[in-house]
């Protein structure tokens, strides 16, 4: 009997252990070590790459700004836990190697979390003040700070951030790329304002040779801003200009938005 009691009082203890045990040891599988600034994983392993690259060479109204917000943070909110987003902005000259303007990486949502896990309220919280809010005060500011230039050198731009956004990616790695512009390249590649060239004839010059980036399975989404001032330049023929543009380059375009106002 005494042998009896003993083992059921194992059985019991053991239950107990793995009762107390279980919910930390699914909270401590649940969690990896992050850059305290930034959020991103330490061993740089991201469940995902979102890209973000604004065309500040020209400005947006206010319209046209408050549209392209809310539309990158629908963006952001796709970005899975562990995911990073970058923002980049493109400059008059490329001629120095791009560079974010924001990094950070979601560290996980409110969703993503159970009692047993973490604690929902503080998660979400934490999801604004450390990426979402980060993120809608560098747009406002970039956007905020764009003015006409000289040229808009957007196809360099977009093949500097395949490189800084995307170069040597794990093959499951999800990647995404969101362009806001009204795409009217601008350099001594080409010259969308003086010549309205079709792709076919660009893809067999030298220059596409020299911008072309690397965007194998990268999804692309464009904030198509549209002027009044260059409404005989847009429309149907530019946008398929820049979809066999990404086409030839290993992308799939997912969605072109017009952005009006």
């Amino acid at each position: 009997m005494n042998h009896k009691i003993a083992k059921l009082g194992a059985l019991a203890t053991l239950i107990c252990f793995c009762s107390v045990a279980g919910p930390a040891r699914i909270s401590t599988a649940a969690s990896r070590p992050v850059d305290y600034a930034t959020g991103c994983p330490k061993d740089g392993k991201y469940s995902a790459i979102f890209a973000v690259l604004l065309d500040t060479t020209d400005s947006l109204s206010p319209v046209q700004q408050e549209i392209v917000q809310k539309k990158l943070d629908e963006f952001a909110e796709k970005v899975p836990r562990y995911g990073k987003l970058e923002v980049f902005a493109v400059r008059p000259s490329s001629e120095r190697l791009i560079e974010p303007l924001l990094q950070v990486c979601n560290q996980g949502r409110g969703s993503d979390f159970n009692e047993y896990t973490g604690n929902p309220r503080m998660m979400e919280k934490r999801w604004h003040e450390k990426f979402l809010d980060p993120l809608d005060k560098s747009l406002k500011l970039a956007l905020s700070d764009s003015a006409t230039a000289k040229q808009s050198p957007i196809m360099e731009e977009i093949q500097q951030v395949s490189v800084q956004a995307f170069f040597e990616t794990p093959p499951k790695t999800s990647k995404r790329l969101a362009i806001v512009s009204d795409m009217l390249q601008n350099s001594a590649v080409l010259n969308q304002y003086r010549r309205e060239e079709s792709f076919e004839e660009f893809e067999h010059q030298p220059g596409f040779v020299k911008v072309r980036p690397e965007l194998s399975d990268v999804d692309v989404t464009i904030l198509y801003v549209r002027r009044s001032s260059e409404f005989n330049r847009q429309g149907k023929r530019h946008e398929e200009f820049w979809q066999s543009f990404f086409a030839a380059s290993g992308a799939r375009i997912e969605e072109v938005l017009g952005v009006n106002g």
